[in-house]
This record gives C-alpha cells, sequence and structure tokens, in this order.
C-alpha cells in the first residue's frame, strides 16, 4: 500500500490549472497531516524528494501555504483506526464528503 508521503507527493503533482478541484486540495491537506508535515516548506520537499526531475505546477506551488496551514488547524476531521476484512490495521479520517479514507496500513 502506497505511504502518506507518497501520495502527497502525487496530489501535489496533479494540481494544475487544468485539473484543479477542491476535493484534491482537500486530498493533499488530509495526506500532508498523515505525513506528519508541518510547514510548508516540508511540503515543497516531500515533492522534491519523490519528484527530483520536475517542476513544481505554479497553482500546486501558489496552494502549498495553504495546504500547510490548514494541516495545522486544530479539530480538522476525526481520525481513526480501524481493522479491514481481512485483518489488516489501517487509520482512516473522515473527510469534508463525510467518508471514511484510508489513509495507511499501520505497521
Amino acid at each position: 500500500m502506497a505511504k502518506p508521503e507518497y501520495l502527497c507527493a502525487m496530489k501535489l503533482k496533479a494540481l494544475t490549472r487544468a485539473s484543479f478541484e477542491d476535493r484534491y486540495f482537500d486530498d493533499l491537506v488530509e495526506l500532508a497531516s498523515a505525513a506528519g508535515i508541518k510547514d510548508a516548506e516540508q511540503l515543497t520537499d516531500l515533492f522534491f524528494r519523490f519528484y527530483p526531475d520536475e517542476k513544481l505546477d505554479p497553482v500546486a506551488k501558489a496552494h502549498i501555504p495553504e495546504a500547510s496551514a490548514l494541516v495545522l488547524r486544530p479539530g480538522r476531521w476525526p481520525v481513526g483506526r480501524g481493522t479491514s476484512f481481512v485483518g489488516s490495521i489501517f487509520q482512516w479520517s473522515v473527510s469534508t464528503l463525510g467518508m471514511r479514507t484510508r489513509l495507511c496500513q499501520c505497521v
């Protein structure tokens, strides 16, 4: 299963002028929180750790400060742990849509 860090970098890569939607931004904030991101610099560094030879789209770059500020806001979304039908333990979060989103398989 993909780690929140990689999924977060993928969401940053997907944030472009042509594809920007609120749900992508919401996903970015949720994944950045799961990845332990504390500020805009860490979020930018995360992108380049997975995509060292690529440029960050200006739309994504413009949304990084807002995303990192929302990560630090207390009480965003409830988070919990669960067990899948095959016995895997995973962490979930309730997004703004009220859906459980599987974030990462816990060890």
